[in-house]
């Protein structure tokens, strides 16, 4: 649901506004609560709660080493895209940062071949962080 207007407006404004990112983040500790609760089984939520902050510590990890090429936003965005992720399975939340970041250097590789200029300080990570998830999601029949 927070998807959608996120990839847009970093797209257009290169920002993935706080007020999004951080209801994305409460609806999806909401959600994974609830089924948690609901399933009886806390092994998904539990996997969730350990990928998010890991996810979340690689991408910070990225930030602190790309000097300004990776956005805050991209940071925090990589919390609920891990926990997401992570219900499902390590292996998910692996293929869901490879899609990810394949994507958005096949873009980058394609946006030079056609002559057009990306700045990486003003790359928009956010699309292609939410598809990489999607992606993987949809490969892994979820």
């Amino acid at each position: 649901m927070f998807g959608v207007p996120l990839a847009f407006s970093d797209a257009q404004l290169r920002r993935l506004p706080n007020s999004l990112v951080a209801c994305l983040t409460g609806a999806t500790a909401a959600a994974v609560l609830a089924v948690a609760i609901a399933a009886g089984d806390a092994g998904p939520a539990w996997r969730a709660a350990l990928a998010a902050p890991a996810v979340t510590a690689a991408y910070f990890s990225l930030y602190a080493l790309a000097h300004g090429r990776l956005g805050g936003g991209d940071v925090k965005l990589a919390a609920p895209l891990g926990a997401v992720l992570g219900w499902h399975s390590w292996s998910l939340v692996a293929t869901g940062f490879v899609l990810s970041w394949t994507a958005a250097a096949l873009f980058v590789v394609a946006m030079k071949a056609s002559g057009k200029d990306t700045q990486p300080a003003t790359f928009p990570l956010g699309p292609f962080l939410i598809g990489g998830t999607l992606a993987a999601l949809c490969v892994a029949g979820r």
